[in-house]
């Protein structure tokens, strides 16, 4: 199972309502290609300064097949880089996937 961050590298501004979104894929055993799934549970987490998560284990939102997203709002926050990691379980595997989203103000 692999999870796939679409927020790479992006930034926003203190205010905004950011919806994050994931893909979930899974690659069977010899087949070369991989296709989307579903996972039991699909969870994020968000970290901010001093390891203070602003968003705990929340689940995220199914879009349709194997995509998933979670709105984000922002008000109240402070500048600077959040960790964003989605963890999620499917068929017995787990995978987790962390990137950073950077709020200006």
């Amino acid at each position: 199972m692999n999870i796939k961050f679409l927020n790479d590298g992006e930034e926003f501004d203190i205010g905004d309502t950011i919806r994050i979104e994931t893909t979930i894929e899974e690659q069977l055993p010899f087949e070369e290609t991989s296709s989307l799934v579903d996972p039991a549970q699909i969870t994020i987490t968000i970290t901010g300064y001093n390891n203070n998560e602003v968003v705990s284990q929340e689940d995220m939102t199914k879009d349709s097949k194997g995509k998933y997203f979670f709105n984000w709002n922002t008000n109240g926050l402070d500048p600077g880089d959040y960790e964003v990691e989605t963890a999620a379980s499917a068929n017995g595997a787990t995978d987790n996937e962390d990137d950073y989203i950077r709020i200006t103000d």
